[in-house]
């Protein structure tokens, strides 16, 4: 009886939050979240039930005021006890261990507590419409390896309103005879970072179906890297083209227009290695200039050995690649990106790696909504 009353209460509370902050013209709406704790007396009412409620300090508790001032004013149907907190971390812990029985947190962050508790926690508003997201990668059969990458996506889609479901593609499964059939279902790619040779025919046969078709991409790391190849054979007509670190499987041969920086070859691996944060200055009007909100300059975290070979530079801009992000001396090619395409952007640096559910990283989120987009639109022409 205890639990169907919590249960009643929190969608209550809920329609209470929501309503309120309508009223307040709120753009940030944030979300009612219920935990699933077990209640240990079996045979209660009402009258002694104390329902234990947390709250962050500012706009996003505005939707508990009139609740809190029933409360203490013996107004309420229900006795609460509430608690405001200015650390999201502290509130979002509570809801798993089960010693918070609502919380009102911003929207994107009750869709990534959702998604991390696998549905224990429930946002009072979760979102219906869903985005389908493959990952083309060669470590999918240990997810753990995306971690980061998997929740950053979930925070961009709590954000845009929408859930993210992702569709695991091995890389080394995918060919340009099978690539249609397996992305047939995404409204988004992925294509992570990583090292070594295995799968990278597979990235790229993702890569060219998604520049081709119009399919929302995003290259990290090896992703962007896999672009520059992709782009380099079948647009600019280098047909060989390959990064440094395949040359051992081609016996040296092909045109590495992904390598090693000259002043760092020779140098044993750990030299090599770009390691941190790094200032990537933005060339205005592009679409990862875009994403970040048409900043100049942004700082993202960085993890690789090679990197884009400027000896290719003039050829490729010339075929239509735009080079979107530079180092601030332009001497390192930091994003990459083509025109006449919803949603195409490589970046060499870890985007997932400064996302977190109350701030969702800019790029990411871009990319979610070009893959709702592309939903919305595939929806609409469905029922036609």
């Amino acid at each position: 009886m205890k639990t169907l009353f919590k249960r009643f209460s929190a969608v209550f509370l809920a329609v209470i939050m929501i309503a309120a902050l309508a009223a307040c013209g709120q753009a940030d709406t944030p979300a009612a979240v219920e935990t699933d704790a077990p209640v240990e007396s079996s045979e209660s009412s009402s009258d002694d039930l104390t329902v234990n409620v947390m709250v962050l300090n500012g706009t996003t508790g505005f939707g508990m005021a009139n609740l809190m001032y029933s409360a203490q004013n013996g107004e309420a149907a229900l006795d609460y006890n509430f608690s405001v907190e200015t650390d999201a971390s502290s509130v979002t812990a509570a809801l798993i261990n089960g010693s918070a029985d609502i919380a009102a947190l911003p929207t994107n962050a009750a869709a990534a507590l959702y998604n991390k508790t696998g549905g224990t926690v429930q946002a009072m508003k979760t979102a219906k419409e869903k985005v389908k997201i493959a990952i083309v990668g060669k470590y999918v059969a240990l997810r753990d390896s995306y971690i980061s990458l998997v929740e950053a996506v979930r925070h961009a889609a709590g954000e845009n309103g929408v859930q993210a479901d992702l569709l695991w593609v091995d890389s080394e499964t995918v060919t340009n005879a099978n690539v249609k059939k397996k992305l047939k279902d995404a409204d988004g790619v992925i294509v992570p970072g990583g090292f070594g040779t295995r799968g990278v025919e597979g990235m790229i046969a993702a890569c060219k179906y998604a520049r081709e078709t119009g399919l929302p991409y995003l290259g990290i790391c090896l992703g962007m890297q896999i672009s520059v190849i992709e782009f380099a054979r079948d647009v600019a007509g280098i047909k060989d083209a390959t990064s440094g670190e395949f040359l051992s499987e081609t016996n040296g041969e092909g045109s590495a227009v992904i390598d090693i920086l000259p002043e760092k070859k020779g140098k044993k691996i750990g030299g090599t290695m770009r390691l941190g944060e790094y200032v990537c200055a933005l060339k205005e009007g592009t679409r990862i200039s875009e994403a970040y909100g048409g900043k100049k300059q942004i700082r993202e975290r960085h993890r690789h050995r090679y990197e884009f070979n400027n000896d290719y530079r003039e050829t490729l801009e010339k075929a239509g690649l735009v080079l979107g992000g530079t180092s601030p001396d332009n001497r390192i090619v930091e994003t990459v990106e083509v025109e006449n395409h919803p949603f195409f952007v490589g970046v060499q640096f870890h985007p997932e790696f400064t996302s977190t559910p109350e701030t969702p990283n800019p790029l990411f989120c871009a990319f979610i909504k070009s893959a709702k987009e592309k939903s919305q639109t595939a929806a609409e022409k469905s029922a036609e």
